[in-house]
């Protein structure tokens, strides 16, 4: 079993080794001369085969490979074939081996089964769904050997107790009939008596596996796959009910669209539609939208592999496994093997922040303790379970013990979760792997493992964290853990290598600057390109010549920062806007009163039109409000649009009237640079530009941006602090 302890360890890393090196071979392995021949490359692992294999070889091949179970490897190899039969369909096949894997699942779950930790920084369309299969996969096969592991320990103890009934009631009949052994019979029963080492083999709690989704269609999306990779003849509790919750929702008179969306997603994993469709342009979704806007201009395809089908942030789903083949839906977060769920749903599961429930002194004073019943005490909790002051101030929910076992995390999506409330990840990740603080009366500490009764259970947890791209703090799940919590078989960021940049994906042939913020060594960054901003860019956006402006801010603290900034100046100038009915003049004088339509046409005979000195848009203005600004935006009533990353995430509206550009920091979606500056029409406006603020600290954002050959001259600390600003221009 794939169980991490402190005396395996060095064996684990020599064997793993020696799987990259092409010389581990199982011992009970009678095929060794028609092995594979491994070679590592910078991109994946080239297997060819001496000789053809045997009937039966994949299977055998994967279980001593991957340590995979033998009922899971079927269910792999059938599945792998039926989507390579799918894709063929659709003439978009994607090359796989005899294990049924493409290049990039070979090399990851060969890095996944080594238990590391893994930081996958580049997915992207055309690998979403491999990576996703290779997740169920390791997930599965983990959950599976666990359980066979406590059924087969239970078989033995529960075998041990039985002899030594057997045992007593002989030695009671032997006594009673008043028989005697010599002493070579007694010394061997003696020997048979001997007590059975009680194996340890499980956690405080039962849960051992979190996967984290950002919302309902994306663990619907894990989840087809979870249900065609169950073995032959397993039995799913509720999965009408699960189909129900976390399908698209549909209206009271559902259109035509809507039900075939519904169909779509209710489809088998190996047979539906996915993000590599999507990447290719055959998914019919693409289609639909584009009849939803008569014909317009449709969102990009990565806006529907986060939006499609039920978008809701808010759910949780507890899965077990009953014997070898009975899987329940919706159960007991403590009689749960898998525990499937949002960051918010788990936040509101706990009822307050994760990461915060325990003092460094509470714990301390916990493992200081030899006594249990003192240290509950200590702690608040009463001998029968009541509530002590500690727990009531903490909030009535509060209950995380379910994630003091966990023994692997897997977060999908990562980027999407940090558009959405990146802290909650952050408490999450600190409430795991804690000493539960219920002693809970179905737990047997005889046979919990010793590096959780020594609270070192995070150095045994395996997490996997899968984004399309690098950022600060999805890398601070692995960097900022303490030593004592990092994982003890190591860690492995991927990422590509170089980035060509978005620059060149303009089609507006306009200049492109990019000026570079001087950031001293403890100085507040924010503070710094807020000064900048007031000095170097703000003056220019009062003039006439500052109409089609966008300024985009990745930041809502930015955003607010930014906003209440320009809304003091445009009363100050009598340059209000006014969101109100249409109807109704939106523009103010000096003296704060509407302008009416009479003087408007004064103004506008006079050449003193005034416009609104700016307008802004973020992911809670509502629907009404948004194309009210829109419009006015393109009939130049307003001169400078504020829009928030976050709002163009969430609803990619296609922006009209700009002239110029200004990015207050580089966006973290690099796609976003090329989606804003393409909104700009070259050919009725030949003074279009763009303007990007950056600082050395925006080097992974800059990198995907411009490149990573000129992103390192951009940010190298020996240029010269004289060269400000970078331009480029494209014909």
């Amino acid at each position: 079993a794939k169980y991490i302890d402190e005396e395996n360890i060095l064996k684990r890393k020599s064997i793993s080794r020696q799987r990259l090196s092409g010389k581990c071979m199982n011992d009970n392995d009678n095929s060794s001369s028609e092995s594979l021949v491994a070679s590592v490359t910078d991109f994946g692992v080239q297997e060819k085969l001496n000789k053809r294999p045997v009937r039966g070889a994949p299977q055998d091949q994967l279980r001593s490979k991957f340590e995979m179970k033998d009922r899971l490897s079927v269910r792999w190899l059938e599945y792998a074939n039926k989507r390579h039969s799918t894709e063929k369909s659709r003439m978009c096949p994607t090359p796989r081996n005899e294990f049924g894997m493409t290049p990039l699942q070979t090399d990851l779950l060969d890095l996944v089964t080594q238990y590391k930790d893994i930081g996958f920084m580049g997915q992207t369309l055309e690998n979403a769904s491999q990576i996703r299969e290779v997740t169920v996969l390791h997930v599965l096969n983990h959950i599976y050997k666990g359980t066979d592991l406590l059924r087969r320990h239970s078989l033995r103890i529960k075998s041990h107790k039985i002899m030594q009934q057997r045992d007593s009631r002989d030695k009671a009949v032997l006594k009673e009939l008043g028989l005697s052994k010599n002493k070579k019979s007694s010394e061997k029963k003696d020997d048979s008596k001997d007590e059975l080492e009680i194996p340890k083999d499980q956690g405080f709690t039962r849960p051992r596996v979190l996967v984290v989704m950002p919302t309902k269609s994306a663990a619907l999306r894990f989840m087809r796959v979870f249900f065609e990779l169950l073995p032959n003849g397993s039995q799913v509790g509720n999965k009408k009910r699960f189909y129900q919750e976390f399908c698209a929702e549909v209206s009271e008179n559902p259109s035509d669209l809507e039900i075939n969306q519904v169909k779509r997603e209710q489809v088998d994993a190996s047979e539906c539609y996915d993000e590599y469709d999507l990447a290719n342009e055959t998914h019919p979704i693409l289609k639909d939208d584009t009849k939803r806007f008569k014909g317009a201009v449709a969102r990009p395809p990565d806006w529907h592999q986060s939006f499609e089908g039920n978008t809701d942030e808010c759910f949780r789903l507890g899965i077990s496994f009953s014997g070898r083949k009975v899987v329940n839906l919706y159960s007991d977060f403590y009689n749960a093997d898998i525990i499937l769920t949002s960051p918010l749903g788990l936040r509101l599961s706990t009822g307050q922040e994760m990461g915060a429930e325990l003092s460094s002194e509470d714990e301390s004073e916990f493992e200081e303790s030899d006594d249990e019943d003192a240290a509950l005490k200590e702690l608040g909790y009463h001998e029968k379970g009541q509530k002590g002051k500690n727990e009531v101030n903490r909030g009535k929910k509060l209950d995380i013990d379910f994630l003091s076992s966990i023994e692997v995390c897997l977060i999908y999506q990562a980027d999407f979760m940090k558009m959405q409330n990146w802290q909650h990840v952050v408490d999450m990740m600190k409430g795991l792997n804690r000493k539960p603080l219920k002693m809970r009366t179905d737990t047997d500490f005889s046979r919990v493992r010793d590096y959780f009764l020594d609270g070192r259970g995070a150095s045994f947890r395996q997490t996997i964290l899968v984004s399309r791209f690098p950022d600060p703090y999805l890398q601070s799940i692995f960097s900022r853990r303490p030593s004592s919590e990092l994982n003890l078989a190591g860690q492995a960021i991927i990422r590509p290598k170089l980035y060509e940049g978005e620059l060149l994906n303009v089609v507006p042939s306009i200049p492109q600057r990019f000026l570079r913020i001087e950031l001293e060594k403890g100085e507040d960054e924010a503070d710094v390109r807020f000064n900048y901003f007031q000095e170097k860019i703000f003056p220019a956006l009062t003039n006439d010549d500052a109409l089609g402006t966008v300024l985009v801010i990745p930041s809502y603290f930015d955003f607010v920062r930014i906003r209440n900034m320009l809304h003091k100046i445009a009363e100050v100038v009598g340059r209000v806007y006014d969101s109100s009915k249409r109807s109704k003049n939106r523009a103010r004088g000096r003296d704060g009163k509407r302008i009416s339509n009479t003087r408007k046409r004064l103004e506008n005979s006079l050449g003193m039109d005034r416009t609104a000195l700016f307008a802004a848009l973020s992911e809670y203005t509502s629907p009404a409000t948004i194309s009210r600004i829109r419009g006015d935006y393109f009939h130049q009533r307003i001169n400078v649009l504020l829009v928030t990353e976050r709002f163009h995430y969430y609803y990619r509206y296609r922006i009209r009237g700009v002239k110029r550009v200004i990015f207050y920091a580089p966006p973290v979606h690099e796609n976003f640079y090329t989606e804003f500056l393409n909104y700009i029409d070259s050919i009725d406006n030949k003074n279009g530009i763009s303007n990007t603020l950056y600082t050395k600290r925006d080097a992974l954002q800059l990198e995907r941006i411009v490149g990573t050959k000129r992103a390192r001259q951009m940010v190298d600390p020996s240029t010269e602090k004289s060269t400000k600003m970078y331009q480029f221009s494209f014909e």
